[in-house]
């Protein structure tokens, strides 16, 4: 990502600030100043000018190419190659212009970073004619954490969304500010770099979950509150029951009346699909991902953290306070008090979908219908060497021809339907989630085929390689026509195929689609049959995409009843997936969500918001722009609870919650959600 600026930066003079610096890994370096119209001088850029203006701007005007920017570099810009004492960078800037502009940053600790090794690198929008300190944090995970505490950086600041491996803070080399490809030239005002602080982590986190150093609309300060805070939304509940015209399942009550069958099915209805509730109304399904009674994270080797640690999470490893606080506020009878206040809440926010991966005691409930969920394991990965796929077996995937894969799957399928395959009350299932098709680097459409090529780099034995094998033996007359037609050389069908992305070629591209075609064929077809076998009256809603080639796509839409995507966007664009009208089978999103951190978390998630009234706005936006595309049945907010403050099993520690870990729910949201969730009947039988 972002190696072209690299490319462009190894042909243009270092840059050069307007002092040196010398700065002690135990002190910060001062900041960066532009205090005399010398810096020009000094300064180097990257398809970009500048100009200075008294009595400290420097005007970088981008140009419209590809990576353009600017760089400083240690023993030129500033002598402090140790950063050991830094937390982050503060960019000091501001967009003059008209429309918003995606600023790019990037650290580098060696000078063969190219974008990929050896630096990190983070994002922020800047507003029309906004001036804001944007924050660049240094730390690749704080202590297990994809965010840490804020930086202290002033009032109008903003955290950019930094990614990338550790850095050898002790030897920072560079970094350099640069834009993304602009479509036009851009303009950006730029005032000072300050370094900033590590952050105190001892005693961040409170007894009730919460983040200590800081106050907030809504934070928990005595267990007394949180019977305060029940009665009061006991009363609003009371108040506000389900949205109006809907049937027991959450189905349009007043819209036609359709054939009763007494389960989840689909229809299409003057050129918008739907789905149908058991009753025959037309359904449309907006809920909420991992509705459970817990949001736990790791704890080991961070005690410290922690201002009170109940001795309960320090024998387990793992800290629970969203559990710890419903046994607070419900009491001895805590689990289906909550259930009981779960399945009151999502009506009446407008929700009526428990979405996947939440528990079965609010299946159990019969009050909001749900989606089920399969997992299955114990497959070999398709993986040669030479591609294999980083990190761990998440981001690879497992090959759908090993001989093992139908009987491992049934076996799954068996046991996830025993208790729910004659429950009316069940949507239907989502098998697997967001498989490895392709590169992760190609996140969405795909395209570098990096399954076929791991396949055929393979050894032998796999099968999957011997699958591929088979269709090119049965294409060409001998390996040697098939090496001419790929430009490889190979002696033997049972050598390795070892090609990167821009050696593939016309035949290369059409061989390996027709690979994924096969493997794809394979899987849906296997699945499809077991569901229907032992879940027949329930959907299948797929395998939840994330990257998705088109000929997996395509096969999908043969065998699943409903395709499901995860999308994560400020809204979903209808000439980019305009597509979903032409499968032929309705469409649901699996996951999509906003996040905040003006409410005490570290982490806005994978979409982010100023605050929570915007993030309430991004959320009816990102609704009605699905409610008005024809071939959409739904879309699933990912989740019900904020993640653990100090991160879950993987880092993640976003705002992404309709509650907060105290049981609390976000007022803007909520409302907002319940706002746009009752228009879903009338706005999607207008979708065109």
């Amino acid at each position: 990502m972002h190696a072209c600026f690299d490319n462009a930066a190894r042909f243009f003079p270092l840059l050069i600030a307007s002092f040196a610096l010398n700065a002690s890994a135990a002190e910060l370096p001062p900041p960066l100043l532009f205090s005399d119209s010398n810096a020009l001088t000094r300064l180097s850029t990257s398809s970009a000018t500048l100009r200075w203006t008294p009595p400290g701007t420097v005007c970088v005007e981008f140009k419209k190419t590809t990576w353009p920017g600017v760089r400083f570099e240690a023993g030129k810009a500033y002598d402090a190659k140790d950063w050991s004492s830094v937390g982050g960078l503060a960019l000091d800037l501001r967009n003059p212009g008209d429309e918003p502009i995606e600023v790019h940053a990037r650290v580098d600790d060696d000078a063969k970073a190219n974008g990929t090794v050896h630096c990190r690198q983070g994002h922020a929008t800047v507003g029309p004619r906004e001036r804001v300190t944007l924050v660049f944090p240094m730390e690749a995970t704080a202590v297990g954490m994809r965010a840490g505490p804020p930086l202290e950086a002033g009032n109008n600041s903003r955290r950019m969304r930094v990614g990338g491996k550790p850095l050898d803070d002790s030897h920072i080399v560079a970094f350099l500010l640069f834009l993304a490809k602009p479509a036009q030239p851009r303009t950006i005002e730029f005032f000072s770099v300050r370094w900033l602080p590590k952050p105190e982590l001892r005693g961040i986190v409170d007894r009730f979950g919460q983040y200590t150093h800081a106050e907030w609309p809504g934070k928990l300060h005595a267990e007394t509150e949180l019977a305060e805070r029940r009665a009061k939304e006991q009363r609003w509940l009371r108040e506000h029951p389900s949205v109006a015209e809907r049937d027991e399942f959450g189905g349009w009550k007043k819209g036609p009346q359709l054939q009763s069958t007494g389960f989840f099915r689909t229809e299409q209805c003057d050129g918008r699909w739907w789905l149908v509730t058991p009753s025959g109304h037309l359904f449309w399904s907006i809920g909420s991902t991992c509705v459970r009674p817990e949001s736990s994270g790791p704890i080991k080797g961070r005690e410290t953290m922690f201002a009170a640690l109940p001795d309960a999470f320090a024998k387990k490893g793992h800290a629970d306070f969203y559990q710890l606080n419903l046994q607070r506020k419900y009491g001895e009878n805590w689990l289906a008090e909550w259930v009981a206040a779960t399945c009151a809440r999502l009506p009446a926010w407008g929700f009526n979908t428990i979405a996947n991966w939440s528990v079965p005691d609010v299946f159990r409930a019969h009050k909001v219908p749900y989606t089920a969920t399969v997992h299955c394991g114990g497959l070999p990965f398709i993986s040669a060497e030479e591609y294999k796929h980083i990190p761990g077996p998440s981001r690879r995937l497992p090959d759908f021809f090993s001989e093992r894969f139908p009987e491992r799957y049934e076996a799954a399928i068996v046991k996830a339907a025993a208790e729910w395959r004659d429950d009316p009350w069940c949507v239907g299932w989502f098998v697997d989630n967001e498989l490895a098709w392709d590169s992760w680097a190609q996140l969405g459409t795909g395209g570098e085929y990096l399954t076929a090529r791991e396949a055929i780099a393979a050894p032998p034995a796999l099968a999957a390689r011997q699958a591929f094998v088979k269709l090119l033996r049965a294409k060409y007359s001998s390996v040697e026509a098939f090496a001419k037609a790929w430009g490889v050389a190979v002696r033997s069908w049972n050598d390795p195929v070892v090609i990167k992305p821009a050696q593939l070629n016309e035949a290369s591209r059409a061989d390996c689609s027709a690979f994924m075609t096969a493997l794809a064929e394979r899987y849906f077809s296997v699945v499809s049959t077991a569901m229907k076998k032992h879940a027949p009256n329930h959907l299948y809603l797929g395998c939840r995409f994330a990257i998705r080639p088109k000929e997996v796509v395509a096969v999908s839409a043969k065998y699943c009843d409903v395709v499901s995507f995860n999308i994560y966007a400020d809204t979903v664009d209808p000439e980019k997936w305009k597509s979903a009208n032409d499968l032929g089978k309705p469409v649901v999103i699996g996951e999509f969500h906003f996040g905040a951190t003006d409410r005490g978390m570290f982490h806005t998630g994978l979409r982010p918001t100023q605050s929570q009234a915007e993030r309430a706005k991004a959320y009816a936006a990102y609704v009605r722009s699905v409610l008005a595309m024809p071939a959409f049945v739904g879309c699933h907010w990912f989740q019900y609870v904020d993640q653990p403050l100090t991160g879950r099993f993987d880092g993640e520690n976003y705002n992404i919650g309709l509650v907060t870990v105290t049981d609390t729910p976000y007022p803007e949201l909520t409302a907002e959600a319940r706002k746009v969730n009752a228009e879903i009947y009338r706005l999607h039988s207008q979708a065109k």
